[in-house]
């Protein structure tokens, strides 16, 4: 019995210290690494960093709970971010940079939370933030009452916003640039400055029927603008003081056509847009009406060549410079195999796969 016991306090330690190993944050400081593991590997590798640091995060799940993210650091995950394998950060933040030198920057990581996009006032100096190839569910970017042209300039591309990006007043100097990505659904105030968010080849989704009525602010998209996108509607949510150029008009309703007949009437500019025939949005290989798992939303070959942007490439998520794609920047280890075996001269034979450009 006192075998059995001791076995199987062993085993419980073995599966623990597996459990543990399995959420890794790697901080990189100054030419020396650091390891932290566990849920809450992430705040305890963030406390720790300071400006210009890099923290790479294993698949998992992280549980961030370090207050404002205001340090301009690099947060790295395992990518995959239409797979099931992947590392996703849960609980609310609010963002916000205080060093206009240095740039925060977010890639291969899926974000199940809540993203406030903070513009202090000029106290703080602003600096650039980007996310790169990373799923989030929700974006709120706002501004204080003091917001100055000192305001983050922020790139977003080849991400998959599966809630909502939600521009609020008075995001007035702030230039969001949002590329190659698919965005479930958009909603601006109507009194945001000019020119604050470019969407450029994305493909866009709103969630719920919309009116061009006055006494209406849900999903207006004032002062935004769109070039060489896949606008899916389901209503004239595009307000007259929307800039739409080189985009293609669809939507998923079997029997709503009509709202894409209407949908590039009375706006600011509008020029060089298409519509596609048909209510279902038949120009895509496979279309989920969401970006679920391993949906890029990848053109049929007939359409690749009929609807062009203003550069000559298919319009959405698959044309421009940036084609729309997961795969990081930097190596990610898919699998790690050693053979128990060793050859005569001691070595041990290891098979090791590498994702990432």
């Amino acid at each position: 019995m006192k075998h059995f016991i001791f076995l199987f306090v062993a085993l419980l330690c073995c599966v623990s210290a597996t459990a543990q190993i399995t959420f890794v944050a790697t901080l990189q400081h100054e030419g020396t690494t650091t390891q932290y593991y566990g849920q809450d590997a992430l705040t305890s590798a963030y406390n720790a960093a300071t400006d210009g640091d890099v923290i790479t995060l294993s698949d998992g799940t992280f549980t961030w709970s370090a207050g404002d993210f205001n340090k301009s650091i690099t947060l790295r995950g395992a990518g995959n971010i239409t797979q099931d394998k992947r590392t996703i950060v849960v609980n609310d933040f609010t963002l916000v940079t205080r060093n206009k030198e240095m740039k925060t920057q977010f890639e291969g990581i899926y974000f199940n939370n809540t993203i406030v996009i903070c513009n202090e006032d000029s106290t703080y100096e602003k600096g650039k933030i980007e996310f790169v190839k990373c799923r989030l569910k929700y974006i709120s970017c706002i501004a204080s009452e003091k917001a100055s042209k000192n305001s983050p300039k922020v790139n977003i591309y080849n991400c998959v916003i599966d809630g909502n990006i939600a521009f609020h007043s008075p995001l007035v100097y702030p230039k969001y640039n949002i590329l190659n990505s698919y965005i479930n659904e958009i909603s601006a105030v109507t009194n945001l400055g000019i020119n604050v968010t470019t969407f450029k080849n994305c493909v866009i989704r709103m969630a719920g029927d919309t009116y061009y009525a006055e006494n209406r602010y849900w999903y207006k998209t004032d002062y935004l603008n769109f070039y060489n996108c896949i606008l899916v509607c389901n209503g004239n949510w595009l307000p007259k003081t929307t800039t739409v150029y080189n985009c293609l008009g669809v939507t998923d309703y079997d029997d709503h056509n009509y709202y894409v007949d209407n949908l590039f009437e009375k706006l600011v500019s509008s020029q060089n847009n298409m519509k596609a025939p048909g209510n279902k949005p038949s120009i895509f290989k496979t279309y989920t009406a969401g970006c679920g798992t391993g949906e890029n939303f990848e053109l049929t070959d007939e359409a690749k060549t009929e609807y062009l942007g203003d550069d000559g490439t298919q319009v959405g998520m698959q044309g421009g410079i940036l084609p729309f794609n997961t795969t990081v920047s930097y190596p990610i280890i898919t699998n790690f195999k050693a053979d128990v075996s060793t050859t005569k001269e001691g070595k041990l034979n290891i098979e090791v796969e590498v994702d990432g450009k």
